[in-house]
């Protein structure tokens, strides 16, 4: 029986989408409202908490999730993250079954991707949904929720309002199995990261200098930083330096980044809001998933009495010598 039959329940559906995609974010927009209806529980990609360790909790939400949706469109595989989240969904799927992966495919992706691709994507996926200039997007994508609805199956008594919403267990600790397939996966990721970087090397004309522009973003408030960091995230921006100021009790923030595109086998993952414990703890986990921590600031809570650390890991690589900050320099630093 499928376990979104019961009370107690985890992720139905991911969204996988570029949120800098305003064709995406329509697309999910309207996927995101018909399963608000249906009581289908979602996650999307854009709903990255900077505050936890999203690092590990977004593909914890995609095994448990029961459909995993990419929605496509030309920018889909220049995008790391994008990629990152579909090959959780692959592994996942080729060893457990699940996730079912549906993609949705995107006109302006669809005009430019070659037909041998959109052969490929249909006959991998047969759920997958070819949008059309020529057709309203709620009307080409009723046959499709159709299908998550019967693969869903949520309960009547549920949609009637018989009983209270299911309660849900998303969050629940690791199990070992899930433990071992995430730990497995980080090997994975490096060999994703390197074929990515070669993908976008083989882009560059052989007789121009690659120019790694530099640009700095200043006075960024509190409040923006989120949309800011999933900005930076999905348009592949390097970040190497930040710093944070308060004026009038409030937090500015300034980041220098790199707009290369070129990820040199490397990723950049940030928090920030941590606290001193979770800052020590948090950068212990990723010094064991290779990343090194390269910087990081501290800035006085506006509501409380303590110390808020923000933080930049960054995949290391093992050709070049960094000068890296451990837990040993953190611990003096407290």
């Amino acid at each position: 029986m499928s376990h979104v039959a019961h009370e107690a329940c985890g992720v139905d559906v991911f969204l996988c989408f570029n949120p800098q995609s305003n064709q995406c974010s329509s697309v999910a927009t309207i996927i995101k409202q018909r399963c608000s209806k249906r009581e289908i529980i979602y996650q999307t990609s854009d709903n990255i908490d900077f505050t936890k360790n999203w690092y590990e909790s977004i593909p914890v939400q995609i095994l448990r999730s029961k459909i995993f949706i990419p929605i496509i469109d030309e920018q889909w595989y220049s995008s790391f993250w994008c990629s990152w989240m579909l090959l959780f969904a692959l592994e996942h799927q080729n060893r457990y079954s699940l996730p079912l992966i549906m993609p949705v495919i995107l006109p302006s992706y669809g005009e430019r991707a070659s037909e041998v691709l959109i052969a490929q994507l249909t006959k991998n996926y047969k759920a997958t949904i070819m949008l059309s200039d020529h057709e309203p997007i709620e009307q080409s994508l009723e046959a499709f929720f159709k299908l998550i609805e019967l693969a869903i199956h949520t309960p009547e008594w549920l949609l009637q309002g018989l009983k209270s919403k299911r309660y849900v267990d998303n969050e629940r600790p690791l199990t070992y199995d899930e433990l071992s397939f995430l730990n497995e996966m980080r090997h994975k990721e490096i060999v994703l990261m390197r074929d990515m970087s070669l993908q976008q090397e083989r882009k560059l004309p052989i007789a121009k200098t690659v120019l790694h522009n530099q640009h700095v973003a200043l006075s960024i408030s509190y409040d923006q930083l989120p949309s800011f960091l999933l900005s930076a995230i999905y348009e592949n921006y390097h970040i190497t330096w930040f710093d944070v100021v308060t004026i009038d009790r409030r937090h500015y923030f300034t980041f220098i980044w790199n707009d290369n595109h070129l990820f040199q086998n490397r990723t950049s993952v940030m928090f920030y809001n941590l606290n001193p414990a979770q800052f020590h703890e948090l950068t212990l986990k990723m010094n064991r998933y290779q990343f090194d921590l390269m910087h990081f600031d501290v800035y006085r809570h506006s509501n409380e009495n303590m110390l808020r650390y923000i933080c930049l890991y960054i995949r290391q690589d093992l050709t070049k010598s960094l000068h890296k900050l451990r837990t040993a320099v953190i611990t003096k630093r407290l």
